[in-house]
């Protein structure tokens, strides 16, 4: 996967889009799905994920539900049309691993990540993959870190400066820039979460987004060319609602 689609695929994942990856490769179907879960965090993915359907099962694609679906043959324009699968007035995105293409089948306009944000993104990115062409990798340790020293401290503790050794160093930096990249698109949301929830007498029972937090207010804080994505993202985007619920919401009560 390029850059670039993995880019707009996380985008359009974020904001409802049902995904379709097609591939002759069985086995790179199920990479590529399993690296757009690993690149999403903070956020969890909360709809159906399959890595391969049959065929027998295509009229599952006119779910209305989002998904993650991997199908295993070469993509054509003409699938939907000859398998029946009535796509009107769906969002589909839809990855050609076989000709490194993708296409995004969509009824209406889908705002994007706001640009500076992408741009500082893709900026260090190149930079992670020039050092890794250079890269001569070792063996993992069983002292090796895990994804979570990442998480918890936003570089390798053991690699402060970026350099890798093994592959498994590179795609801990790889999926911590996706991360810092997030973060940047959550910036200051605490300021917004409606810590007076709490002290009603209903803190106890699973409201609605807006009760938790102020949409209108956070989407208002930032520049007005990014306003179309935050608002498509705050008030459309299941993974931003669970977000706020799973910081907000007593576990027990989920």
């Amino acid at each position: 996967l390029g850059l670039e689609t993995i880019i707009e695929g996380l985008k359009h994942i974020l904001l409802g889009s049902k995904i379709l990856i097609f591939g002759s490769d069985l086995n790179l179907i199920c990479e590529s799905i399993m690296a757009f879960l690993y690149l999403l965090f903070p956020f969890k993915y909360p709809f159906q994920v399959t890595s391969f359907l049959h065929k027998e099962n295509y009229n599952i694609l006119e779910s209305i539900s989002p998904f993650i679906i991997g199908i295993n043959e070469q993509y054509q324009e003409n699938f939907f049309v000859d398998n029946e699968i009535v796509i009107d007035c769906m969002n589909i995105f839809v990855i050609d691993l076989d000709n490194k293409h993708s296409v995004a089948l969509i009824y209406e306009e889908f705002p994007n990540f706001p640009k500076k944000l992408v741009e500082n993104l893709e900026k260090e990115i190149r930079v992670l993959e020039e050092k890794f062409k250079r890269a001569k990798f070792q063996e993992p340790t069983r002292h090796s870190v895990t994804t979570s020293n990442v998480r918890e401290t936003g570089v390798n503790p053991n690699n402060p400066e970026g350099n890798f050794n093994t592959v498994k160093d590179f795609n801990e930096h790889y999926q911590y820039y996706f991360f810092y990249f997030f973060c940047e698109i959550l910036k200051n949301y605490e300021k917004y979460l409606n810590m007076d929830y709490f002290k009603s007498n209903d803190s106890d029972k699973v409201t609605s987004i807006d009760t938790l937090f102020n949409c209108k207010k956070f989407i208002e804080s930032h520049g007005t060319n990014d306003i179309p994505f935050y608002t498509k993202f705050i008030e459309d985007s299941q993974l931003f609602a669970d977000f706020i619920y799973k910081r907000m919401i007593p576990k027990n009560n989920q």
